[in-house]
């Protein structure tokens, strides 16, 4: 029955966690993880009071790569109204977003999607943390909505 819900969950592009569901777009290995893990970070409950509130959904950009030195893992987030989503089958995405950035010595693919889960996670997470950004994305949905009908 769980690895159904998984699935069903997964094949919407939602991410279902303890009665929240965080509406949005990752890549498909991220996905994964999540469906297997959940999230974790600290404002999830926030997070998705807010989510919930004002119709959004969340875009969430990674970029990683293995160098001689290290791993690195970018993680963006940013916002979009789903109703715009929903009639137009296209994300209109805030300027203003949060960027996290996690970096580990160990150079393997292992080691590199450990970071991916970690930074969506606290690129996430960072988003309520920084209400000036929170605010920012918040007004820029509003003028989205105002000329985008």
């Amino acid at each position: 029955m769980k690895k159904i819900i998984a699935l069903i969950i997964l094949a919407t592009s939602s991410t279902t966690y303890a009665d929240c569901v965080i509406k949005g777009s990752h890549n498909s290995r991220l996905g994964e993880m999540i469906q297997k893990d959940g999230w974790y970070f600290e404002n999830f409950n926030e997070l998705c009071e807010e989510l919930k509130q004002h119709d959004l959904g969340v875009h969430i950009t990674q970029m990683e790569f293995i160098s001689d030195a290290q791993t690195t893992v970018t993680t963006s987030v940013r916002m979009y109204p789903q109703e715009i989503y929903s009639k137009y089958g296209r994300r209109v995405l805030s300027d203003f977003g949060h960027t996290s950035m996690s970096i580990h010595p160990e150079k393997t693919t292992l080691r590199m999607e450990k970071l991916k889960y970690e930074d969506a996670n606290n690129a996430l997470n960072g988003v309520m943390s920084n209400k000036v950004t929170w605010n920012e994305m918040l007004d820029q949905m509003a003028y989205i909505r105002k000329y985008i009908k």
